[in-house]
């Protein structure tokens, strides 16, 4: 006898919606879960609570040899349980659109995970189908969180026309900007200090001087070195710079 599986059957919480149904492996593997681990981690936490949080999970357990002999249970029918078992996508059940095999990807650029709706007016009448960004650029809706506003609200508005919404998990390519390389850290340039002229009218010699004693005692101090007194500094030949 082969070891036992459990099938798991996903709802959205919120709106009761189906969402997907499979083993542990074939959920992470749709990207619902982060790992098979994960599957079993919430399936005990919604028997603890009678108001989960993201999902509402039922569970069968299935023997490869009662899925064969078509006692699987009633909560699945004994084909479903073996094309499960098998790892062969579920078509009878499935309620949310995927993208066809043969449409082309690009592999080339990176991968994630996104929530495409569908969106009917009162009347049943499809309105748009796509991201909440492209539904925003479509005109259906103000901006993208108010298609996800909508939808956490039971999928109805009166306010766009919208009757009915559903959504479903699709992994699509993600472009990606080229990464610059910034160069090395370069220093600011210095900027020469302008000599400030003397504002006194007329000066004198002295006056000229003690100016520019002045200015080169204010390079001192930021330079860390001693100031120096008038005759110091005419010794040294009245210099401009410390």
């Amino acid at each position: 006898m082969g070891a036992s599986k459990y099938i798991y059957t996903v709802y959205d919480a919120k709106t009761g919606e189906y969402v997907a149904k499979g083993t542990a492996a074939q959920l992470a593997g749709k990207g619902i879960f982060k790992d098979a681990g994960s599957v079993s981690t919430c399936y005990l936490s919604n028997r603890k609570t009678d108001k989960p949080r993201r999902w509402r999970m039922e569970r069968v357990e299935v023997s490869p040899l009662s899925a064969q002999s078509g006692t699987a249970g009633a909560a699945c029918s004994s084909p479903e349980v073996g094309a499960l078992l098998r790892g062969t996508p579920q078509s009878a059940s499935q309620t949310a659109p995927r993208r066809e095999a043969d449409e082309p990807q690009d592999t080339s650029a990176q991968q994630r995970r996104v929530y495409i709706y569908r969106v009917w007016d009162m009347a049943e009448k499809l309105l748009g189908e796509g991201t909440a960004k492209e539904l925003a650029e479509q005109g259906v809706f103000g901006g993208e969180s108010t298609v996800r506003d909508v939808y956490r609200r039971g999928g109805k508005s009166e306010r766009f026309g919208v009757g009915k919404m559903i959504r479903w998990w699709e992994v699509r390519p993600c472009p990606v900007k080229p990464y610059k390389r910034r160069g090395p850290n370069r220093r600011p340039e210095e900027k020469p200090e302008l000599c400030k002229p003397c504002k006194i009218p007329n000066p004198t010699p002295l006056q000229l001087d003690v100016h520019d004693l002045c200015l080169y005692n204010r390079k001192a101090r930021k330079q860390g070195k001693p100031e120096l007194s008038y005759g110091g500094w005419a010794a040294k030949g009245k210099p401009g710079r410390p």
